[in-house]
């Protein structure tokens, strides 16, 4: 778990090398959308989270990841 990355480069990429080593989903309660590295994943998230959550961004890189982390968070 991560509290709201900060404006960070290094721990932007430390994020996405962890969500490399297996599918996961990156979000926050009060984050715009939820953010995916492949979309295979996005067809096995229930639907209910997508509801709530918001329909999840794909990352890429690192750096899209850094941008959609800034996004999430406008």
């Amino acid at each position: 778990m991560v509290s709201r990355p900060i404006e960070s480069a290094t721990l932007d990429r430390i994020i996405y090398e962890i969500m490399q080593c297996g599918r996961f989903v990156f979000f926050a309660p009060d984050a715009k959308f939820p953010i995916v590295l492949c979309p295979e994943v996005v067809e096995h998230l229930p639907e209910k989270m997508v509801e709530s959550l918001g329909n999840p961004q794909i990352a890429d890189s690192p750096e899209t990841f850094s941008c959609l982390l800034q996004e999430m968070y406008e």
